[in-house]
């Protein structure tokens, strides 16, 4: 029966090794697992300071950038609205020398048609005297349509 108790053992001793890795496995699976939840919660604490560590001088830099843009911005509208009043300005000023220069003309104008007509009075009473002439007004000057001894 020495065989037969040596084969019992045997077979013992092998399901004995195997409940053994059995229990091994599932205890390394165990340990994996709790070896992944510490290094996950190990990154969770620490991946955000070193984000914030390397990104921060980005960030100061963006918002530097945007700040600069936003002043460059307002200084820009300013002098746009300095542009459009002083252009608005200039307009008004170049309006108003236009019928300044334009009242001067038909001043000038009915200068000289009165200073005409005078010099023409006396001339014109002698031709009157003489014979009928008539005087006619074409685009704005005067013309005599008649004439002396004709």
């Amino acid at each position: 029966m020495d065989g037969l108790h040596s084969r019992d053992d045997a077979s013992d001793r092998a399901g004995n090794v195997e409940a053994q890795l059995g229990e091994w496995a599932t205890y390394g699976a165990q340990l994996r697992a709790w070896v992944g939840l510490q290094v996950d919660e190990h990154v969770a604490r620490m991946l955000p300071g070193i984000l914030d560590a390397r990104l921060s001088p980005i960030s100061e830099t963006l918002m530097e950038l945007h700040r600069h843009a936003t002043s460059n911005s307002a200084a820009v509208e300013r002098l746009q609205d300095r542009l459009d009043s002083e252009l608005h300005r200039t307009e008004l000023k170049l309006g108003t020398a236009r019928l300044d220069a334009h009242g001067e003309l038909v001043e000038r104008t009915r200068a000289s048609i009165a200073a005409l007509e005078t010099q023409e009075a006396p001339e014109r009473s002698e031709d009157e005297a003489m014979e009928p002439s008539a005087v006619a007004v074409t685009n704005g000057n005067l013309v005599l349509t008649g004439s002396k001894g004709q």
